[in-house]
């Protein structure tokens, strides 16, 4: 196999004891199986890397970290430290469906494996406490020009990636300041230099387990959405317009209100309750009483949808006839 078409894969780990068996397993099952694993382990300090060892596989390397700084510099660590110019992700406790490198790689032939491209996938959620499983139904990112779809709106995974050496040195390597989002701010810079191609069909299961995780976490979900459209705001102003980045608040805002974190969809409200937008409004209105907005669309029955258009016109609008009201 040429040098130019192989493949490392970078797993980062923190206490994965539960879940780095499946999860090795099913790269050990691949049709196409990486040239070489990178364990790039975060300070374990559980049995993770015992039962990594156990399983001795031949091209598999562990780094060691004295201390924890998070699943971003774990990656960073791997692709720094990788011998082969192609990069695939796998986190710890998720897994890989038998066909997934061969299906993104022979993506790559179809460019004569230009380093500056990116290859994403759909995937499946697995809710471990039902064994319920979906579609994630991510969106269709693909082409030469995606960054004004990717700088409205998330869509890739890193489960599902596979990305140069090359294109992520441009890039300056992942951002490890980022509490979550990471995909999609990774995403955002590399669309400035790669073309996209997106696979249909799932190439990989992400779990979904209860308890805290970085991924999962309410507030880092916030926090991580707010960090990436706040460091990308020139660009996304500039090509896009100002009123996506009115739509990026709004999102947070309602996001923050549906789990209740009220300070933070306030703070995003004040940003944005002068625009003459219903959605806005309706906010408002659950931020001034506390309800979620999922409670009070349930009953917007028609009395109250009237009720609340009169009050809309009146205070944005010149005459309450005047029908000119924005929406998203």
């Amino acid at each position: 196999m040429k040098d130019n078409t192989k493949v490392t894969l970078i797993i980062p780990t923190y206490n994965r004891e539960k879940t780095i068996g499946y999860c090795l397993q099913s790269v050990l099952n691949q049709t196409r199986k990486p040239d070489e694993i990178i364990i790039s382990d975060d300070n374990s300090n559980d049995d993770t890397i015992n039962l990594i060892l156990k399983l001795n596989i031949g091209n598999l390397r562990i780094l060691y970290s004295i201390k924890n700084t998070g699943a971003q510099a774990a990656r960073n660590r791997g692709i720094k430290a990788a011998k082969y110019p192609w990069i695939a992700f796998l986190d710890s406790d998720d897994e890989w469906l038998p066909n997934t490198l061969e299906t993104l790689v022979s993506k790559l032939s179809s460019v004569y494996f230009n380093p500056y491209t990116v290859v994403h996938s759909e995937g499946e959620i697995l809710y471990t406490k039902t064994n319920e499983r979906k579609l994630l139904k991510l969106p269709q990112i693909e082409g030469e020009n995606v960054l004004d779809i990717l700088l409205k709106k998330s869509g890739t995974m890193f489960q599902g990636m596979l990305t140069s050496k090359n294109a992520l040195e441009k890039i300056g390597y992942l951002d490890e300041n980022t509490p979550s989002h990471d995909e999609w701010e990774t995403s955002l810079r590399l669309a400035q230099h790669c073309q996209f191609f997106y696979i249909k069909n799932p190439q990989f299961v992400y779990h979904w387990h209860e308890g805290d995780t970085i991924s999962k976490n309410q507030l880092r979900h916030i926090q991580g959405y707010e960090y990436v459209i706040e460091k990308h705001k020139v660009l996304i102003e500039k090509i896009c317009g100002k009123k996506t980045m009115v739509k990026h608040y709004y999102n947070i805002s309602k996001s923050a209100a549906e789990m209740a974190i009220w300070d933070y969809s306030k703070k995003y409200v004040k940003k944005i309750n002068k625009q003459p937008i219903r959605e806005i409004f309706d906010l408002s209105v659950c931020n001034f009483f506390k309800i979620k907005p999922s409670y009070l669309q349930k009953r917007m029955h028609p009395p109250l949808s009237y009720v609340r258009e009169i009050f809309f016109r009146l205070r944005f609008l010149k005459s309450p006839s005047d029908g000119k009201a924005n929406s998203f």
